[in-house]
């Protein structure tokens, strides 16, 4: 039982229609993908037009800096953080250039699977973390690393968004027929049900909920789409969780697939009231790192 407590303050007051979108990109290796298509996924991030995006399945490789340069100096209206130098893995940070904020921290593992940034916005601090899930049960080292940076952060607001490779819901099925796990759908067997255990206790130990599920009871929605139209089989396995005082005013919902490049769709968190016009006059992200 996930008890949630509800406290008023003025947790709002720099998150107001602040937007955040995850996604898994697939990989950004020059390596493996062409200059076409990685481009193409470039400018599908950059006219999405939202505040943060949460970026797994990076893949960077040896191509990170010049991924960092191309969106800092061409015209996208974003800044990358990366945690991604290896041609497997890796996750990473979008931020909307004309937002308002100052990165403090950051925060990163050695196998690539996590980056956080304490960041201000409008004098409210806020711990965003982009994950990246292990696709198989020996998840200790994972778990215990997110553990770890979000102690360290010692920060009550808390957003983390990605590709988590397993499911919320426990509910073991028995085969493709079996429909008594609302985040399966045609699957053979639970995805990486240990790593589920290990989610679950997340949230409860740090006090962190799932705005879609709790919102959407029992709502089937899938996050992950093959590429194939033969493969039926889907999952929601990409999630953005928030710590439970962020959950009041805390919208999530699934995207429709920006492009045939992905084969997930996006997660959104929009808090507050989106509003209809941003000012473009507003200072660009200041980076303050210790």
């Amino acid at each position: 039982l996930h008890i949630i407590y509800y406290t008023e303050n003025n947790t709002y007051y720099g998150f107001e229609g602040l937007s955040v979108l995850q996604q898994n990109v697939n990989s950004f290796n020059l390596g493996t993908i062409s200059e076409n298509s990685l481009n193409k996924k470039v400018n599908i991030l950059s006219n999405s037009n939202y505040d943060i995006i949460l970026l797994s399945d990076v893949r960077a490789n040896k191509w990170g800096n010049k991924l960092v340069k191309k969106f800092l100096y061409s015209n996208t209206p974003y800044l990358l953080y990366l945690n991604s130098t290896d041609k497997k893995r890796g996750t990473g940070i979008l931020i909307k250039k004309s937002i308002q904020c100052v990165v403090s921290r950051t925060f990163k593992d050695a196998e690539e699977n996590i980056f956080g940034l304490l960041i201000t916005i409008k004098g409210s601090p806020v711990l965003i973390m982009s994950i990246y899930g292990p696709n198989t049960d020996n998840s200790n080292i994972f778990y215990n690393n997110l553990n770890s940076i979000i102690e360290r952060s010692n920060s009550t607001n808390l957003i983390i968004g990605g590709d988590f490779n397993t499911t919320m819901d426990l509910s073991m099925i028995n085969g493709p027929q079996d429909t008594v796990n609302l985040d399966l759908f045609n699957m053979r067997s639970n995805v990486n049900p240990y790593n589920g255990e290990k989610l679950n206790k997340l949230l409860r130990d740090f006090k962190l909920t799932d705005p879609f599920r709790i919102k959407n009871p029992l709502k089937r929605e899938f996050s992950y789409v093959p590429f194939s139209v033969n493969n039926m089989n889907r999952s929601r396995i990409d999630y953005i969780i928030v710590s439970d005082n962020l959950l009041i005013k805390s919208v999530v919902k699934y995207e429709p697939k920006l492009g045939k490049s992905f084969d997930h769709k996006p997660t959104l968190l929009i808090i507050g009231n989106s509003p209809k016009n941003r000012s473009k006059n507003i200072d660009p992200c200041m980076l303050k790192l210790n």
